[in-house]
């Protein structure tokens, strides 16, 4: 490489003058000059022929690029490149490129073919598939190709954010999502209540800013000169997106920073969005962090309901409100059966009187299933429901689920409220203590605890109810599916609020999963 590089016959290349590139165990050999090719394949040759070595021809390529401001592509009409013990035609239209090993952006538009990957995103959409069967080609097929695609490419930042665009557009479409659905819903983790899709934006800058740094780590002249020239500006861009400190080139120190990084970049994305109450959870610092209050739920759902549980969770659930959030008349976003507030899935779901028993019938057979699975759980426990107690100032209580277990008495009592935030399941939780903690007389001389378990109406969960769970029993998986019973509950309600409005009476539903 330095006898070849030391000679006159090379290119210049981002401000690099150089003859031959090494990439693993193959050289490529640069000239303007058909002249100079044949010139470097001499010094190759006699090269090797010093050290016992043969280039074999069969194996090598030969080509001519020109790229100026006006042309570009290859030519084809080139003499035999000549060898010592053969000769080397240039490569056809029929005879491609096999084998490059680098990529030359000499100019910096964009390289990426917009139609190619719209026309992969129409195929998976015309399939004869399920809606769900049809976002996991796009998770298996599209995103990978498209990260490959961006990452490649100097213009990441502006095609990344062009792919997710287009990707979250037709998985709205697919999943009969509306429009107006928080994008960040589409990127965030099952526990956040989001699809888990990739974000492109944030994947193909890390995976780009990795691929300079192994540059970086080369520390060869050549790489050094091309990175300088042409690399530079990308490398300074994407460390200032990730607020990586200037230097870092070290694998381990540039994961570190990269995941310190990306966290800040999910912070940012999530702060542009108004609707911050069921994704984020505010501090007392007033900065806002990702809700980890859902356990997955997809398991247990079918996809349809999985998409009106992402509409429920987004507050796009179809109500007044949302349809006509645009009318000059308030009263056209009222409740269609009392009136008496705007009609929102937080109304329809625990203020209207109108699905009251509705929702007691949603609460007692999550009240059940907790007591089946204690009895399942605790075999030589003894479970009792509903027991009616009068406390020493005479008011009347009945827990859902008592459980008797040597000395130790475990009084539960589940409740279904609103989930803007864990906040308010912690204090439901907290007040049911309170409420059934005047119960400890009844039993003198055992061990008594008072458990709430508080589900939220859109499937989230605090800490409270899931220690309340594992103190008789439950697994992590049961209270999964309790979950997703209530969340079913709430989609049933709801849509029996929708019929009974529309006159047809109330549908032949039921709770069991």
């Amino acid at each position: 490489m330095e006898q070849l590089n030391s000679t006159t016959l090379g290119v210049t290349v981002g401000g690099a003058y150089m003859s031959a590139l090494a990439f693993a165990d193959d050289i490529l050999l640069l000239s303007d000059s058909f002249e100079g090719i044949q010139a470097l394949v001499r010094h190759t040759e006699d090269y090797f022929q010093n050290m016992d070595r043969l280039i074999n021809p069969s194996k090598s390529q030969y080509f001519r690029l020109r790229v100026n401001h006006y042309t570009h592509g290859f030519h084809y009409d080139l003499p035999l490149l000549q060898f010592s013990t053969s000769s080397l035609q240039s490569i056809t239209p029929n005879r491609p490129i096999k084998y490059l090993g680098l990529d030359f952006v000499v100019n910096k538009n964009s390289d990426v073919n917009p139609r190619k990957a719209a026309c992969l995103l129409d195929l998976i959409a015309s399939a004869s598939l399920r809606p769900f069967q049809k976002l996991q080609c796009i998770r298996q097929l599209i995103i990978p190709a498209d990260l490959y695609t961006t990452s490649n490419t100097l213009q990441v930042e502006n095609e990344a954010f062009r792919h997710d665009k287009s990707i979250g557009i037709r998985v709205k479409e697919l999943l009969h999502l509306p429009k107006s659905l928080p994008n960040s819903h589409l990127w965030l983790p099952s526990r956040s209540g989001g699809l888990g899709l990739l974000q492109l934006a944030r994947a193909a800058q890390a995976v780009q800013f990795k691929s300079f740094c192994r540059l970086l780590r080369l520390n060869d002249l050549a790489v050094n000169f091309l990175f300088d020239e042409v690399l530079v500006k990308n490398h300074k861009r994407i460390a200032s997106v990730f607020q990586v400190p200037e230097g870092v080139s070290e694998s381990k120190e540039v994961d570190a920073a990269l995941k310190i990084g990306v966290a800040r970049w999910f912070q940012d994305i999530k702060n542009q969005y108004s609707n911050k109450d069921i994704i984020l959870t505010k501090t007392k610092d007033n900065s806002h962090m990702p809700t980890l209050g859902f356990i997955p739920t997809v398991k247990f759902l079918s996809d349809g309901d999985r998409n009106k549980v992402l509409r429920l969770r987004t507050n796009r659930a179809p109500t007044r409100t949302l349809s006509n959030r645009h009318a000059s008349d308030p009263a056209a976003r009222s409740c269609r059966r009392c009136a008496e507030r705007p009609e929102t899935a937080l109304h329809i779901l625990k203020e209207c009187e109108s699905v009251s028993l509705d929702s007691q019938e949603r609460h007692n057979f999550v009240a059940r299933q907790v007591a089946r699975i204690c009895r399942e759980k605790n075999p030589g426990g003894l479970v009792v429901e509903e027991k009616v107690y009068t406390s020493p100032g005479g008011v009347r209580l009945k827990p859902d689920t008592l459980l008797e277990v040597d000395e130790r008495v475990v009084i539960v009592d589940v409740a279904i409220t609103w989930d803007s935030n864990k906040g308010i399941l912690k204090q439901k939780c907290r007040e049911e203590v309170e409420k059934y903690s005047v119960l400890q007389t009844f039993f003198p001389g055992r061990v008594v605890s008072f458990r709430g378990m508080a589900f939220g109406a859109r499937s989230m969960l605090c800490r409270e109810t899931m220690q309340a769970g594992k103190e008789v029993g439950l697994l992590p998986r049961d209270m999964s599916w309790l979950s997703a019973c209530v969340v079913r509950g709430s989609l049933i309600t709801m849509q029996r609020f929708t019929r009974r409005v529309l006159g047809r009476g109330a549908p032949e539903l039921t709770f069991i999963l």
